[in-house]
Parts: structure tokens; C-alpha cells; sequence
């Protein structure tokens, strides 16, 4: 309709007849309405859901809608492309015959529909079958689209090839293990030759110290003091090497029972250095009791390394409830840590300090640092130079922690 101004609208018009007695049309009663806006809304509704089909069918990942069940009612071309299935072998939950049999379809299938029954998002690395019968790995996520109310109306997915990139890190993977198999081969085959120059030539110190004078002793001071510091340098490698070789635990482990374990091995320098460490109840944690050990006897080892001259170090042990995790704690009064090394003293060999400071060969927090990224966990440090250090870390991570850890 043309309307007062000149512009177009649209009207929607009703007419219902009036009959007599006999059936017979008497007259027509009828209304116009103005739907100009409601046409301009379904216009734009109609015009975006194009847009993203569009869009759906250009981009090059492989895209999934599904109802709020989990049946799947559309797939873009990607997929039929790459599976050269029709979309009627694929809809509904037709991507079964597509996954590889041994990646575990029943466990696929399993966070599917957890994530339908919670809402929460949905992500699986799988091999999905390419039209030439080559399975290819892919990411697959999808995320739950809600209305107003928070009701669940619709769900999008996105399946990403990553096949190429699986395959580098396998190879790195495997690359790794062969190296960490190496390094703890030779750490282990060098103990017993350095361990043998170190003993000779603390026999040759003790029993020719007569016979040798000047220079010759220096000399030999220097051998005795190398082959200790090489000792315990392979010594640590060998501990850093460890750490990947040994399996993650099916149980749970006593947390509380490994830092006794650690402070029984650092009985001589807790008693030398009058420190005094208070250890909360600690939770069992799904960590392996020798990591656990070599975590807290580093962390604690260190804290009374680091003390200050004119005071006992004091050193507290606890762990909090996170949503995701535990977070673990080791608390000192030493000298500190400047922020700009926060980063640097998880590296291997790190030193802020010479060894005529502070003995050490920089390995043990690098141990640390391995041993919580070995279970896919972080471990952080809060200090100020003068007051004080407090080590955290999680021994594992879980979704969202990163986040709550930030708070």
C-alpha cells in the first residue's frame, strides 16, 4: 500500500461474510492491519540466515547445527565433500559410520551427551573418515546457542581438520621420549666414573699430601671440588630425566605422607639451619608419591637455600579447595625474589645466584616446573625481594582454572 508520505507498506487483509437465513451473502465485514514492521523483521531474519549459511558454506571448516536432542539437521557442503556421503546418510547421527573404530566411539558419544545434559560445551579430537577411505584427525567443538529464558534452542559445531599437525607432534613426541631416554642413560652411566674420580682423588689428597706442595695441591684441590659439583650436577639431571619415566598413578596418593618423606631427607639442613617448617593437612591428589616428594623437597630445600643471614627460615606447607583443583603452597621468609626472575629460575640451569653465594646447579626448580607440566598443571611463585616467597601449584588443571586462578 502506498502510504500518506509517499512510501510503500505492507497491510495484511481479513474478510469474513455476513449470510441470511438462507445461507445467502448479506454483506462482508473486513480489517487491514499494517505489518510494515513485522515484514521488515522477517526480512532481516531471513537476510542474516542467509548470511550465515553463507558463510557456513565458504568457510573451510566443516560445520554442524543440531537440535537441542543432539540430532544433527544440517551439515555444509564441507562434510559431504570430504565424506563423499550424501546429507541424507549423514543427518541425524550419521557421523558414526564416519569415526574411526578405535578412537573410542562409545566415549565420543558418552561427552556428547554430557554436554547436552549440562549445556556445557563439547570438544573431541577424533579420525573421521575422508571419501578415499583415509582417516583423518580432526577437532571437533560445538556450543550450545540459548534464548532469552536460557533455554537451549540449537546447537553449532565446527570440525577442524588437524591432521598435520597431530602428526608433528606425535613425531616431536616420540623425539622427546627418545631424548629423555637418552639423557637418563648417560646421567646414569656417568655416575660411576665422575663418583670414582671423586673418591681417587680424595685418596690421593689424603694420602700424598706429604709428597705434594704448591701448585700440586691446588691442583688437585680444583679436581676435588669439580668432581663434586659434577657428581651432583648428574645427579640432578638424572632426577630431571626421571620425572617423564615414571607413570601417573591409577589412585589416589597421600600427599601429606610424601612432604614427611621430603622432610626426612632434608633432616641435616633443617636441623643445621634451625628451620622451622609447619605442614597442614594436606588432600590426596592423583599424583605420583615420587613427584610429589621431589616437589616438596625442592620447594622446602630451596626455601632454607634462600634464608636470610639474621633469621631462622620458617616455612609453611598448605593447600586450598580451588573449583577446578587443589592449589598447594610452600611459604618462607627468605630473601626474595626480584619480579623480573619470577619467570626465569624455572629455567634449566637458571642461577640468580653464584655458587659461592648459594650451592646448587639451578635444576631443582626446572624439576618443579617439569613435574606439574608433566600433569598438565602450573606452578607459579609471589615474592618480594627481602620478604618472602610463596610457591603455588596445582597438580592438575581443569577447565576454567586458569581463570579462577587469575582472580
Amino acid at each position: 500500500m502506498v502510504r500518506v508520505d509517499g512510501s510503500l507498506g505492507w497491510t495484511l487483509s481479513r474478510a469474513v461474510p455476513l449470510t441470511d437465513a438462507n445461507g445467502g451473502i448479506v454483506e462482508w465485514l473486513g480489517a487491514t492491519q499494517d505489518i510494515t514492521a513485522r515484514k521488515k523483521a522477517q526480512d532481516q531474519i531471513r537476510e542474516a540466515s542467509e548470511r550465515l549459511r553463507f558463510m557456513a558454506e565458504a568457510i573451510p571448516q566443516k560445520i554442524t547445527t543440531a537440535r537441542p536432542d543432539g540430532s544433527v539437521d544440517y551439515m555444509n557442503a564441507q562434510w559431504m565433500e570430504f565424506t563423499g556421503l550424501s546429507w541424507e546418510q549423514l543427518r541425524g547421527w550419521g557421523w558414526r559410520q564416519i569415526t574411526h573404530p578405535d578412537d573410542d566411539l562409545e566415549k565420543t558419544e558418552k561427552l556428547w551427551r554430557r554436554s547436552l545434559e549440562s549445556g556445557e560445551p563439547y570438544s573431541v579430537t577424533r579420525r573421521l573418515r575422508r571419501a578415499d577411505g583415509e582417516y583423518r584427525w580432526h577437532l571437533s567443538r560445538a556450543h550450545a546457542m540459548r534464548d532469552r529464558e536460557g533455554k537451549i534452542t540449537m546447537w553449532i559445531g565446527s570440525t577442524t581438520e588437524i591432521h598435520d599437525q597431530v602428526l608433528k607432534e606425535q613425531k616431536l613426541r616420540r623425539a622427546n621420549q627418545a631424548l629423555e631416554r637418552f639423557a637418563y642413560s648417560a646421567s646414569h652411566d656417568l655416575q660411576e666414573p665422575i663418583r670414582s674420580v671423586r673418591v681417587f682423588s680424595e685418596l690421593l689428597t689424603t694420602k700424598c699430601r706429604d709428597k705434594l706442595e704448591g701448585d700440586a695441591l691446588v691442583y688437585l684441590k680444583h679436581v676435588n671440588a669439580a668432581a663434586s659439583r659434577m657428581e651432583i650436577l648428574v645427579k640432578d639431571l638424572l632426577a630431571y630425566a626421571q620425572t617423564s619415566l615414571l607413570e601417573k598413578p591409577s589412585q589416589l596418593v597421600d600427599s601429606t605422607q610424601c612432604v614427611r618423606t621430603a622432610l626426612a631427607n632434608l633432616a641435616g639442613v633443617i636441623a643445621e639451619s634451625g628451620a622451622i617448617v609447619d605442614v597442614e593437612p594436606l588432600p590426596d591428589v592423583c599424583v605420583h608419591a615420587t613427584h610429589l616428594q621431589q616437589l616438596f623437597q625442592n620447594l622446602v630445600g630451596n626455601a632454607i637455600k634462600y634464608r636470610r643471614k639474621d633469621e631462622a627460615p620458617v616455612i609453611h606447607v598448605s593447600a586450598t579447595r580451588q573449583p577446578e583443583a587443589w592449589l598447594f603452597s610452600v611459604r618462607d621468609n627468605g630473601i626474595g625474589i626480584k619480579s623480573e626472575f619470577k619467570q626465569q629460575i624455572f629455567e634449566l640451569f637458571k642461577r640468580l645466584h653464584t655458587k659461592d653465594q648459594y650451592s646448587g646447579t639451578g635444576i631443582g626448580l626446572a624439576i618443579c616446573h617439569r613435574i606439574v607440566e608433566y600433569y598438565q598443571g602450573q606452578i607459579w611463585v609471589v615474592s618480594e625481594p627481602g620478604r618472602g616467597s610463596t610457591f603455588y601449584f596445582t597438580p592438575q588443571s581443569g577447565p576454567g582454572l586458569e581463570k579462577t586462578l587469575a582472580q
